[in-house]
This record gives structure tokens, sequence and C-alpha cells, in this order.
């Protein structure tokens, strides 16, 4: 199975919303699954195209979503906290968001990596689950870099005028 991640700020521009179904619906169509943290915003948006989703909580219910992963690891926890300078001061809450993020580059169990990282806009969350990934070769393509809007763009259009995509 292939999976790519979603992770990103609450706030997204409308602009942005409907390149992100679109993305979204196209790599599911190619067997892609997205897997994500089920946060407002980024996540949200990615999650409404996809046909295959894969969905990992920091706690039960959070945002009133309900998942079979709902409760990170201690693994999650360790790799969260290489990235996050002063650990010991962050909040039970933000090292849970943490951790479900490693969860979300790496899988649930940390045994089925992401392809690659969609992510929008700048915070420290959304830096830190780059900087995850980013440090274990996997791709990541923040859709506030100009470049990697285009590239998104791009896989967008593609879904309008059906034209093959170059790698």
């Amino acid at each position: 199975m292939k999976y790519f991640g979603v992770i990103g700020d609450q706030e997204v521009h409308e602009t942005i919303q409907p390149m992100m179904l679109k993305v979204s619906e196209y790599l599911t169509n190619q067997g892609y699954t997205c897997r994500h943290g089920g946060n407002h915003g980024t996540e949200y948006y990615f999650s409404k195209g996809a046909k295959y989703q894969s969905i990992i909580l920091p706690w039960k219910n959070f945002n009133h979503l309900s998942s079979d992963y709902c409760k990170p690891p201690k693994e999650a926890f360790d790799i969260a906290a290489e990235f996050y300078p002063k650990w010991w001061k962050a909040s039970k809450s933000m090292k849970a968001l943490l951790a479900r993020n490693a969860q979300v580059i790496f899988g649930p169990h940390l045994h089925t990596p992401v392809e690659f990282l969609l992510t929008w806009g700048v915070n420290r969350i959304t830096e830190h689950a780059e900087a995850v990934a980013r440090n274990n070769f996997i791709p990541v393509y923040n859709l506030a870099n100009v470049e990697a809007y285009k590239i998104m763009t791009a896989i967008g259009s593609n879904l309008a005028c059906n034209k093959e995509i170059i790698k």
C-alpha cells in the first residue's frame, strides 16, 4: 500500500482548498491512501478529496473523530522528542499532537512510512513534522512554498486536462 501524509495549519485560504481536494482525489485514484491526524483545515480539505484515508488521532474523540489509532505509542513520543527543543517544557497535549504526527509520517505502528508529506503553512507543529520527515529522507511539499504550490497545481490541473504528469 502507498501512503501520502498530510499535516498543516487549521487556517487554509479559500483559494487553496479546491486544489487540496483535487490533489487528494488524484493521488487516491493513483492508489495512494491519505494519512492524516484529523485536524481542521489542511487535513480536513485533503481528506475530503481522498477515497482512501487513514486517520491517526492524538487522543480519543479528537475533533469528534474516531479511529483505531488514537493513542500514540511510546516510540512515537521518542521520535517527536528528538526534534522538539525543550521537550520537557511541552504540555501533555502538545506532546501527544507531535507524537501523532510521527505516526502520520511513519504509520500507526511506525513501520509504514509515507512516500511524501504534503503540508500547508508555517507553525511549530507543521515545521516539526517537516523536520522529522526530511531527517528521514521523506520528501516534503509545503504548499505555502511557491515551488511546491506549482507542483500541486500541476497535479490538480491534470485532473481537469487529463494530461500525463512528468515525474
